[in-house]
């Protein structure tokens, strides 16, 4: 929407209206609104012939469409990458949850929560709470207060007369492992992206109480492809009690919300069908554009920056040691294509190092015991993987030395990408920490 206002100034979006049934008054644009405007026009503009966006065909594909046709660049989703919450060894704050839902029948439970950037006013939290009790609904509300206020800003009494119908935790809750218990059967949201996809991979229909920014145009995108409801504001703009009692009924409980319950089962299992296929069809166009862009002669480039054909009979041993290998990529000047095999290696060191500290999320060990002995055998793995592989290369000749990186620098890519969801990476982390126990 931002690029059809920047590129048709003037024009109304054909697709969703903002402000139908939104009330909400436009933020006036601030400093750091218009830099990360101008930030993403920039990285739009530098992009080379595709897009990468965090969706999914099946939610979006004509805004894919209508984006491809306006900014003459393929648009490629990469999926929703949400990663399947671990179910077993929950630290205990979780298992105060898990069990809590356990005791509940299958989708009788509402998740209600608004983000970590947003603070409900006094106001709102009361017709929040007053309307999860009218609604009688089971739920699970994880609340954040002001600094220095608590508790007592809930309605007098509230929590006594909801009783074991609602559990109120104050800040963090496991969103994932909520959303992916068979009690949960629907989320009240602010709609912030991540919170929306999240509900769409785990079947949970969406309450939508959008906020601000893109919140309220994806809470209508939920709504438009039938698997949440929004909840209306009042003339003033406000959220009224009844209403969110009333939509919070229609989507959990009542035979009127069958359908948007059905439909949210629905596109769950299509995006568990397409599994990585999102992931792949990245690959294969990254590939298909660094493949183009190398057609020209691989070129070494001295120290003067001028560059000198590679003839491996003219290069002895020690000439090769002190040249500074560096693969030209075309116009990707930045990426990993156009790195030494020093700077290519030291980039994987760091992408293993992460992944492994995110796999170790996912383990049933908890973050203290991330010691020294375990940071020095990761390292000491990936050294001596790296060590492995520059002898190697010093024992080749010069035309296989870069051979051997040029063919395989698509398999690191891959492999790179790959990971992004974590899943090998997991099991990796997973089998080590059984080792080192």
């Amino acid at each position: 929407m931002s690029l059809h206002s920047f590129k048709n100034p003037g024009e109304k979006y054909p697709f969703l209206d903002f402000n139908e049934n939104s009330n909400i008054t436009p933020e006036p644009p601030s400093a750091d609104n218009m830099k990360l405007f101008l930030d993403f026009m920039t990285c739009f503009e530098r992009s080379c012939d595709i897009i990468l966006i965090k969706s999914f065909r099946e939610l979006e594909g004509k805004y894919f469409d209508f984006f491809s046709t306006l900014s003459d660049k393929t648009v490629v989703p990469v999926g929703p990458l949400v990663q399947d919450p671990m179910g077993h060894n929950e630290d205990p704050k979780t298992e105060q949850f898990i069990n809590w839902l356990d005791k509940r029948a299958e989708s009788t439970v509402v998740f209600v929560c608004f983000g970590s950037e947003y603070f409900l006013s006094n106001e709102e939290l009361e017709e929040v709470a007053i309307g999860l009790e009218i609604s009688m609904v089971n739920f699970i509300w994880a609340v954040r207060f002001l600094e220095g206020e608590k508790k007592g800003v809930l309605p007098e009494g509230f929590v006594q007369r909801v009783g074991d119908r609602g559990l109120v935790v104050e800040g963090w809750a496991p969103q994932a492992r909520i959303l992916g218990h068979s009690s949960t059967g629907g989320f009240v949201s602010h709609c912030g992206w991540s919170s929306i996809t999240e509900s769409m991979k785990f079947g949970v229909p969406v309450i939508a109480m959008a906020r601000h920014f893109d919140q309220p145009l994806n809470g209508k995108l939920a709504a438009e492809v039938g698997v949440g409801m929004e909840v209306v504001r009042d003339e003033n703009g406000k959220y009224k009690r009844e209403g969110i009692a009333e939509v919070t009924r229609k989507v959990v409980v009542e035979k009127s919300g069958e359908v948007i319950r059905r439909k949210a089962r629905e596109l769950s299992e299509k995006m568990k069908e397409k599994g990585e296929q999102e992931i792949d069809r990245v690959v294969e166009e990254l590939v298909i554009i660094a493949e183009q862009q190398s057609e020209a002669p691989i070129n070494v480039k001295s120290n003067t920056e001028n560059p000198i054909h590679i003839d491996e009979e003219e290069l002895n041993e020690g000439e090769i040691e002190q040249l500074d290998a560096e693969f030209s990529a075309g116009d990707l000047d930045a990426s990993i294509l156009d790195m030494s095999f020093d700077r290519l290696w030291v980039i994987l060191i760091l992408v293993f190092q992460a992944a492994m500290i995110l796999a170790w999320q996912e383990t049933d060990l908890p973050w203290q015991s991330l010691d020294n002995r375990d940071v020095q055998v990761e390292l000491l793995t990936v050294f001596i993987t790296w060590a492995g592989l520059r002898v190697i290369q010093s024992v080749l000749d010069a035309g296989t030395q870069y051979s051997l990186v040029r063919e395989n620098r698509w398999f690191l890519v891959r492999m790179v990408l790959k990971s992004g969801q974590m899943r090998q990476m997991r099991k990796v982390g997973t089998e080590m920490k059984k080792k080192l126990r």
